[in-house]
């Protein structure tokens, strides 16, 4: 931003943010990494489909046909919409017997713009199946666009991690690939809160590049770290 600003310092910079309130916005969307693919990390979807079979069936032994899931950090509503397509491929018709309350939440208001609109290129669609492709995208120009079945499950919403509200008794949080953006004891506060925002026996699944710290590590019970 510097550079792009044609300034040459830190100094000059933190000048022009104290002057510009929108380059902080400018600066937000340079630091952000908002591309993704759907299935983003495949080998991690074979165990979310598992996870999401075995929930459903202890939720409809148990009487319960409610499915909480937050994807927390969605960016363009990748994830999110992963998610969706998901629950519709292993609930099959039972998904229509279940309640489910699927949000995706990010502080960056212009990715939750391009989520809700729901339309992808070829690249954002490289990690899908082709079976899934045809049965959920509409090919729209040179892009495909997600059908109403899937897009309809997802709800959206602006969330600063950082903030103390966040949604409980979730059954899933989905916080893939967000803790970098925070230092040590901002992890461990975020980790904490989604302990919290959690159904006692819900499932926190993390990026396959993170870590839990130590700290917090009491707080959960590892089910599968491969």
């Amino acid at each position: 931003r510097i550079k792009a600003a044609n300034l040459t310092s830190y100094a000059e910079y933190m000048n022009l943010l104290a002057r510009n309130p929108q380059e902080y916005k400018r600066l937000f969307e340079t630091l952000g990494i908002n591309d993704s693919v759907f299935f983003r990390d495949p080998p991690v979807w074979i165990t979310i489909k598992y996870l999401l079979e075995t929930l459903a069936g202890e939720k409809t032994r148990a009487g319960d046909h409610t499915l909480r899931i937050w994807s927390a950090g969605c960016g363009c509503g990748e994830e999110a919409y992963s998610m969706a397509i998901l629950l519709q491929e292993t609930l099959k018709p039972a998904h229509t017997h279940f309640k489910i309350a699927l949000l995706a939440t990010d502080i960056d208001a212009s990715c939750l713009h391009i989520a809700q609109k729901a339309e992808y290129t070829r690249d954002q669609l490289s990690d899908t199946a082709v079976r899934l492709r045809a049965k959920y995208f509409l090919p729209v120009r040179n892009n495909y666009r997600l059908k109403d079945s899937a897009k309809s499950m997802v709800s959206f919403n602006t969330l600063d991690l950082g903030s103390t509200h966040y949604p409980e008794h979730q059954d899933v949080i989905l916080c893939r690939n967000t803790l970098i953006y925070f230092g040590r004891e901002q992890q461990n506060e975020v980790l904490r809160k989604c302990h919290a925002a959690l159904r006692p026996g819900g499932y926190l699944i993390l990026g396959i590049t993170e870590t839990m710290p130590s700290e917090i590590k009491h707080y959960f019970e590892d089910t599968d770290s491969n």
